[in-house]
C-alpha cells in the first residue's frame, strides 16, 4: 500500500478534496507562532455556469410553486443559513434579489 502524496500550494498542504462537492481543505502551520490555519475552498465554476444556463432557460416562464429559483454553493451557504434557520423570508428574498447574488439565481424575476 503506497503513501498518500503530499500536495502543496506554496506553504499550504492539501488535507482533503471531495470530488463531488469540489471542496478542498488546505493546512498551513506557522512554526514561529506555533499555530495552524485550515483554509476551505470550493470550485464553483460549474455550479455558476449551470445557474446561468437555467436562468436563461427560464425566460418567459412564469413563477409557480416548486420552481427552483437558486443554487447556492456550500462555501457561500453560511451567508444565508441563519435566515433559513430562523425562517426570515424577508432576508432570503433580499439576498436572492440582490444583484451581487444574481450568479446564484436559476430563475428570472424578483422574488
Amino acid at each position: 500500500m503506497g503513501s498518500i502524496p503530499k500536495i502543496y500550494d506554496g506553504q499550504w498542504r492539501l488535507l482533503d478534496f471531495d470530488p463531488v462537492t469540489r471542496i478542498a481543505q488546505w493546512f498551513w502551520y506557522d512554526e514561529d507562532k506555533d499555530q495552524f490555519t485550515i483554509r476551505t475552498v470550493q470550485e464553483v465554476e460549474d455550479i455558476l455556469a449551470a445557474n446561468k444556463q437555467l436562468e436563461a432557460e427560464s425566460n418567459g416562464v412564469r413563477f409557480g410553486d416548486g420552481k427552483k429559483i437558486a443554487s447556492i454553493p456550500l462555501c457561500e451557504l453560511d451567508r444565508i443559513m441563519p435566515a433559513v434557520v430562523n425562517k426570515d423570508e424577508d432576508y432570503i428574498k433580499k439576498f436572492l434579489n440582490d444583484p451581487d447574488n444574481r450568479k446564484f439565481r436559476t430563475f428570472r424575476g424578483r422574488i
